[in-house]
């Protein structure tokens, strides 16, 4: 697999476990799944719905789970990743998923909440995933009132739009190549929102990327989030 392809879950549980070693235990998909779903009905939690990310010949994973938030508009977003050749920790990430254009967005920052080490079984996941489930609970909380935040943040004024945008490509939270597609996002975007305000302009963004391979959402979020807060600071100056 030379590239990431989104997947369904039986697909992404078919991808067995490597052998593991006195030092190295790697953990399965199918087990990180597992351990996460009996951590969200542990916590009373409501999945809408389910999104995969394979890569590196199915080592890599990145998944999203929609929760729900009780808001009509907008769900929470819980983003994992785990791999199995060693070249990252079994973390998650809180997100935001906005319900009237499928936008969705991270806050980028993970919770390390496993190194694939000796001496894991299946019930360390699970407490471990309890844990980690109940940060991110309050990480997509803050990350929902953050992203809120953004509107009414003017960016009419002067050339703060254009400004946005450059950023944007500069920064490789998206191509110059996709430009146009992104022009056309806001636009629609805008339609929404009737507000040309910070907001607006991040969930151009975020449309933008919403058929991306979810590792690339994870990554653009990071960057996003970033700039997202430079602007707001400009404005609050």
């Amino acid at each position: 697999m030379s590239k990431s392809l989104r997947v369904s879950e039986a697909e992404v549980k078919a991808v067995i476990e490597p052998e593991f070693t006195k030092t190295w235990h790697p953990i399965s998909h199918a087990k990180v799944i597992d351990a996460l779903d009996i951590a969200v009905e542990n916590h009373g939690l409501a999945i809408k719905s389910k999104s995969y990310t394979l890569a590196a010949d199915g080592n890599k994973l990145f998944g999203t789970w929609n929760i729900d938030s009780g808001h009509e508009d907008r769900d929470w977003a819980f983003g994992f990743r785990n791999a199995m050749d060693k070249s990252m920790a079994l973390g998650m990430t809180a997100g935001t998923n906005i319900m009237v254009c499928s936008n969705m967005c991270f806050s980028g920052e993970y919770i390390a909440f496993r190194k694939h080490t000796s001496g894991l079984n299946m019930d360390q996941l699970v407490w471990m995933a309890d844990k980690a489930i109940e940060t991110t609970m309050q990480k997509s909380m803050d990350f929902d009132d953050w992203h809120q935040g953004l509107k009414g943040r003017d960016m009419s004024k002067g050339n703060a739009g254009k400004a946005f945008a450059f950023d944007c490509m500069n920064k490789g939270i998206f191509a110059p190549s996709k430009f146009k597609a992104y022009i056309e996002a806001c636009t629609e975007e805008f339609k929404i929102s009737k507000a040309a305000d910070l907001y607006t302009y991040h969930g151009g963004v975020t449309r933008l990327h919403r058929d991306s391979s979810l590792f690339n959402v994870a990554d653009s979020s990071r960057k996003l989030v970033g700039l997202c807060d430079h602007y707001a600071s400009l404005m609050a100056a």
